[in-house]
């Protein structure tokens, strides 16, 4: 049990995301050795477990529930399933969580779990695994002190028992909590101040001793300079310390005084701070320097990487994958058996849930409907005025799903946190994880965009075939999907995407075809039509509506003279299976970009 401690911005985090191989900004010099031998990135994911400070669980899923899933998507494949679910129920026992097993996680909107549940829950997703080394990040944060105590007794009984190296950063722990760690790595400006036993702490605070003093320097002829007064006599004493004496009355600059009801963890993080503001390092000792002189610094560099330090090759990096059938593969699980554990664990919950449901149903079967009884059977007439009717709602049909699919924008921004977890356990890939989302949309979009077509389609009486009617549809509503989880995953918070969003999709109205016919573009700007997907949609509704038997009467009147419903906007000569097969290609490259996105733009910076 080892206590990363030190004032804010010492670098605690930092270290932390260094040893656990989770750095992604910086570059990291030195070495980190695991038993001796530098960590593979396979071990780091399986035999590593990390715990944010912030909780990222899956708010719709039991406690229980959401460790079955990390079971089943961490643990071998070889494994059999009984022995999954008795390490989960080992596990809920060993935290405590056996009461609140049946629980939803919850949101701040769905009442849940408490917050040291939801922290002990946070502990059990990394302790699935089993890992050698826990690392934790403020686990005590945001916790009464009781709950905080809890967790530091969890942690110190998993170390106990379990042989689980743990490592957290903590802030101002109780002296309960406190005296449950077997080491203390004080940190401040990036650089150890101590490192050793928490009860040896104060020990070597107060008998450090100052460094030689540097040879001086030859005076350089110049003005001569005022010497300075020395530094003003130390006050009386605090209520637990006596008047300075012995090894501490010669430091150069003494100590603060200890405060009244303050404890030791505080007392050295101030007495270590001091000084540190604009013009103030002069007040305040070189600690780092003064350790790094030290005999203990010496002694603890010694046991780090000296001869004979490193412990049996059972412990070591090597002698632990050397039995982990996994050790050639980066994910912990094939992708197939990623994609259907995520299937059976989130998807299915996510069905069952009206506030992840209704967004991407309401909205269409609501349109469809108003749309049909408002054109109720104008699909079918002759005449100008019918036809000019038939093309307005052949756009409208377009257009729906793309402006629809900001509510698909939510699924990829809030969850981002959860992903990047996740990707860092080794539980997917980028491509796999867009791949089990995008999958999980489509089981939804399909069944809906039969219904709503089908509706729309027959009250209305438009002409052509269903099918492709059907097709362009559900392949302008991929494209929409698509293009907002690009829009999510490139943009770095939600505000950044509803305002991107809206406006790439305006882009495609302006340039679909049906506001401005395609000849009648400005030359300049009429090559952006090609990169407008509702262009493609549009016209492979058109050529459905008009291509056919009777469909493309001359029903315009022009300068030119008479003029079918294709030729007046453009549209004559495109092909239906061309238009088709555009926007298909159009909603793999956004997935593809997507795919990209989640790999490379990294919105997290650590």
């Amino acid at each position: 049990m080892t206590a990363l401690m030190g004032p804010s911005g010492s670098g605690k985090t930092t270290l932390l995301d260094v040893l656990a191989g989770r750095k992604t900004v910086g570059a990291t010099t030195g070495r980190v050795l695991f038993g001796g031998e530098a960590p593979t990135r396979a071990f780091l994911r399986r035999f590593t477990g990390y715990v944010e400070q912030h909780d990222t669980l899956l708010p719709n899923l039991t406690v229980r529930e959401l460790l079955v899933y990390q079971a089943s998507m961490k643990r071998p494949v070889s494994e059999p399933w009984e022995a999954k679910l008795g390490a989960v129920a080992l596990l809920l026992s060993r935290l405590g969580l056996g009461g609140a097993q049946d629980t939803v996680v919850g949101t701040a909107l769905r009442r849940g779990i408490s917050g040291g549940e939801a922290r002990r829950a946070n502990i059990g997703v990394a302790l699935i695994t089993e890992p050698k080394v826990l690392f934790l990040d403020e686990p005590t944060s945001g916790l009464d002190s009781f709950s905080a105590d809890e967790v530091v007794q969890l942690l110190a009984g998993l170390a106990a028992r379990g042989g689980v190296t743990v490592c957290a950063t903590i802030h101002s722990p109780t002296a309960f909590a406190f005296g449950h760690f077997d080491r203390v790595l004080m940190l401040h400006g990036g650089r150890t101040v101590y490192s050793g036993p928490p009860g040896s702490m104060i020990g070597y605070f107060e008998g450090v001793r100052p460094l030689p003093a540097a040879a001086p320097r030859p005076a350089r002829p110049g003005p001569s300079r005022v010497p300075r007064p020395p530094p003003p006599a130390r006050g009386p004493p605090g209520p637990h310390r006596g008047p300075p004496s012995g090894p501490r009355a010669q430091l150069p600059v003494p100590l603060p005084e200890q405060r009244a009801h303050e404890s030791d963890v505080e007392y050295v993080v101030r007495a270590t701070t001091a000084g540190r503001g604009p013009g103030g390092e002069g007040q305040r000792p070189d600690f780092a320097r003064l350790w790094l002189e030290s005999g203990r610094a010496a002694c603890a560099r010694a046991a780090a990487g000296g001869p004979g330090a490193a412990p049996s090759a059972a412990a070591t990096v090597s002698g632990v994958l050397r039995g982990d059938p996994r050790r050639g593969s980066a994910l912990a699980v094939p992708p197939w058996r990623g994609w259907a554990n995520f299937f059976v664990h989130r998807s299915l919950k996510e069905y069952a849930s009206p506030g992840w449901l209704l967004p991407r149903v309401a909205d269409k079967l609501f349109l469809a409907l108003l749309s049909s009884l408002l054109f109720l059977g104008q699909g079918s007439g002759a005449g100008q005025k019918a036809a000019v009717t038939q093309a307005a709602v052949l756009f409208l049909w377009t257009v729906f799903p793309a402006f629809g699919a900001a509510a698909y924008l939510p699924s990829l921004v809030l969850d981002r946190p959860l992903f990047y977890r996740e990707r860092a356990d080794g539980v997917f890939s980028s491509g796999q994880y867009l791949a089990c989302k995008l999958t999980e949309e489509a089981v939804v979009s399909l069944p809906v965009s039969l219904a709503v077509c089908a509706l729309y389609f027959y009250v209305i009486d438009l002409r052509g075939s269903f099918a492709a009617f059907w097709a362009t549809y559900f392949l302008v509503l991929s494209c929409s999907v698509h293009l907002a989880y690009l829009t999510a995953a490139a943009a770095p918070t939600m505000e950044a995407a509803n305002a991107l969003f809206p406006t790439l999709v305006t882009v495609n109205l302006y340039f679909g075809g049906f506001m401005i016919p395609f000849g009648e573009m400005p030359a300049w700007l009429r090559w952006i039509q090609w990169l407008c997907f509702l262009r493609y949609g549009f016209v492979a509704q058109m050529l459905n509506q008009f291509g056919g038997a009777g469909g493309g009467a001359e029903v315009f009147d022009g300068p030119g003279g008479a003029a079918t419903a294709l030729e007046f906007y453009d549209m004559a000569g495109a092909s239906l299976a061309g238009n088709l097969a555009a926007l298909a290609a159009w909603a793999a490259a956004f997935a593809a970009g997507a795919g990209l996105a989640l790999s490379h733009v990294r919105h997290q910076r650590r």
